[in-house]
């Protein structure tokens, strides 16, 4: 598969999306899908899986030990992953599920309202200067 050799040597080192993709949808990237039966669910990039596939976590229904293959094209990217998770996928370090689930626990919350992924970072701010209230 392309992107994943390292250049000649065995491919074990994680591969540099900057070139594949346009540096959108690099690993650890943050995104939502707008496409698909998990539409509105947010996921972290772990790989490349071809020129216009990327692999994504959620670390629920998609684990990392079996991430879903998703095209770039039903994506939309958000930026980098919340706190240390994007550190730890850039340097190539294994991450667990327990990680990705609390990095995407926010987003999900609000997608599985059924907001639109894209207006989530305002509603994320609006929710919590509201507080906690009791709905009936």
């Amino acid at each position: 598969m392309r992107g994943f050799s390292s250049g000649g040597g065995m491919g074990l080192n994680p591969p540099d999306l900057r070139g594949i993709m346009a540096g959108e949808f690099s690993i650890g990237c943050l995104v939502s899908s707008r496409a698909g039966r998990d539409r509105g669910r947010f996921f972290i990039v772990i790989g490349p899986a071809s020129e216009s596939f990327v692999t994504v976590v959620d670390g629920q229904k998609r684990s990392v030990e079996r991430p879903k293959r998703k095209n770039i094209r039903h994506l939309v990217a958000h930026g980098n992953a919340p706190g240390s998770l994007y550190v730890k996928l850039a340097r190539g370090d294994k991450v667990s599920d327990a990680e990705i689930r609390e990095a995407l626990s926010r987003f999900n919350t609000v997608s599985d309202t059924g907001v639109d992924p894209a207006s989530a970072p305002e509603i994320l701010e609006k929710k919590g200067e509201e507080g906690d209230g009791n709905r009936e």
